[in-house]
């Protein structure tokens, strides 16, 4: 502590040093009434004997500017912070002060350098030598509150930035400074007055949350039941700041990257928040989440491990759990079958459909996987499947009852299911009454009315016999549906003219027609006797 000389105590009478120290004890309560604060107070230490020995905790301002940039030299980095820690003038009064001698001084602080803490020092001495009689620490601390950051060149009010001397500029010296700045933000924020954007009520700061990295605040009570039942049922990327803004959707850049453009809060940050084993659940969660977004990660087969399994980088199938030290294979999870063997394909037509609308580089994993020629020929089989399909949808019906594919040959549009027995319309796929189906064709306003035959062809040649439906020949047994004379229609149009009593078949004097196993439709008195 620097000592100034001055005028001997031994010179000073009695009544000088009584109203020294009524001057002192005057000063001091001024002191502790303007800066003293719950966490930073004046203090001051008297033994009953001189000198009285004290400290002030200063906090600099910076200026109108509310942020500030300060950089990390070391991590090549810029902070924005409001305030920097403190600046504590230490004193010590002679009985001879104020009226003869000037205090002792000194400061510290742990982000100034030696000589700037020297330079400092010394122009307060400097101010107080130059006011002798009078009490001179309330003008020391304000000096070191408003005018020692320009005095030290800490700031340039242009850029708006903070610049710490080389010889602190470090990175326990930075994180220090950001520390205090975080506490000052939330001693300033516990005494606003904010509206939770969840219950929309006011509520005081201190009853309140913010996310630093927004701004937003909500009240405690909300955030609790918010973030307790996202964790409850997982949804990991929910716990963070609940405002829309904070949600965006977001955009083309963002979802083609590897990581989520919206992050999870650290853990530490909810301590204030959520109980403790709540906590350790969430930990847990993120820790899976983060090894999910590893494009190597897998799980041990086994199901009485199951442990997270990272596949050597190196290798291109083989993997080893660290926990039960079982090998198998990354793609197709079973027993490790090496590296010439391809894995077996369990849904063959989706493993085709997606190696179809695959680029190159899956395609080349694919081929890894799975092995190019089965592949190709899973590829030819789905396009087969695609046609086959296409053709069924042309040229078959289901069965309304057990979904067998129906191909009519030839005949009407009434159909009996050799299946199940299930009488339906060919045309439509409906269920047939079956003691009158042909009440399905008969209906007006419906869309199978009057076509009975519709698209079918009756041979109408001496192979039927004279009546052109008798005969006991065969039925044509090459699946196809054949253009011929327009039988079926004139059918139809004299059996709307007869008499509502006579029924169909009565009129056309064919039985029903039946489903044969190969598919062909015939009269049932067509088929074969075994």
């Amino acid at each position: 502590m620097t000592s100034n000389p001055a005028t001997s105590e031994m010179d000073a009478n009695e009544s000088e040093l009584a109203a020294n120290a009524a001057d002192q004890i005057d000063e001091l309560e001024s002191l502790r009434a303007i800066f003293s604060s719950d966490s930073e107070p004046v203090t001051v230490s008297w033994n009953g004997v001189s000198p009285v020995v004290g400290r002030v905790s200063v906090r600099i301002q910076l200026g109108d500017q509310t942020e500030w940039s300060l950089t990390d030299d070391g991590n090549k980095m810029s902070h924005r912070i409001r305030s920097l820690p403190p600046v504590s003038l230490l004193f010590a009064l002679p009985s001879s002060y104020p009226s003869h001698a000037p205090p002792s001084l000194a400061v510290t602080a742990d982000w100034l350098s030696h000589n700037q803490r020297h330079l400092l020092t010394n122009h307060l001495v400097s101010i107080a030598s130059n006011s002798p009689n009078c009490p001179i620490l309330f003008e020391l601390v304000c000096f070191i509150q408003s005018e020692s950051a320009q005095f030290l060149g800490l700031v340039d009010t242009e850029s708006n930035t903070i610049s710490l001397d080389k010889d602190c500029n470090d990175s326990n010296t930075i994180e220090s400074i950001l520390e205090h700045d975080r506490k000052h933000r939330d001693q300033l924020f516990a005494n606003e007055t904010i509206t939770c954007g969840i219950c929309l009520d006011s509520k005081l700061g201190a009853n309140s949350f913010r996310f630093s990295t927004c701004g937003h605040a909500y009240c405690k009570v909300c955030l609790v039941d918010y973030f307790t039942i996202h964790i409850t049922e997982k949804n990991v990327l929910q716990v963070t700041c609940p405002s829309s803004s904070c949600k965006k959707e977001p955009n083309a850049a963002s979802r083609n990257a590897s990581v989520s453009s919206v992050q999870p809060l650290p853990p530490h940050t909810l301590t204030a928040l959520l109980p403790a084993p709540l906590i350790e659940k969430y930990e847990s969660l993120l820790k899976m989440h983060d090894l999910l977004q590893k494009p190597n990660l897998t799980y041990c087969p086994r199901q009485t491990c199951q442990a997270p399994t990272l596949k050597d980088p190196d290798e291109e199938k083989l993997c080893i759990c660290p926990e039960c030290s079982y090998a198998f294979c990354f793609f197709c999870n079973r027993t490790w079958h090496g590296y010439a063997a391809y894995c077996q394909i369990r849904h063959l037509s989706v493993v085709a459909a997606e190696y179809a609308a695959a680029d190159e580089s899956k395609r080349s994993v694919m081929e890894i996987k799975y092995g190019k020629k089965l592949l190709e020929k899973a590829i030819r089989e789905l396009e087969e499947d695609k046609l086959n399909s296409a053709w069924m949808k042309d040229n078959a019906q289901a069965c309304p009852n057990c979904r067998v594919m129906v191909q009519r040959s030839e005949g009407c549009c009434h159909m009996t299911c050799m299946t199940c027995g299930t009488h339906f319309c060919f045309l439509c796929g409906q269920h047939l009454n079956k003691s009158n189906p042909y009440q399905h064709y008969n209906t007006r306003g419906s869309s199978c009315y009057g076509k009975l035959f519709e698209g079918a062809v009756i041979r109408n040649d001496a192979a039927f016999g004279e009546e052109g439906f008798g005969g006991d020949n065969e039925p044509v047994a090459d699946g196809g549906i054949r253009n011929g004379p327009n039988v079926g229609e004139e059918a139809v149009a004299v059996g709307n003219e007869v008499d509502d009593g006579i029924e169909f078949q009565d009129f056309l004097g064919v039985d029903d027609f039946v489903v044969e196993e190969q598919g062909f439709v015939m009269p049932a008195r067509w088929r074969r006797t075994q």
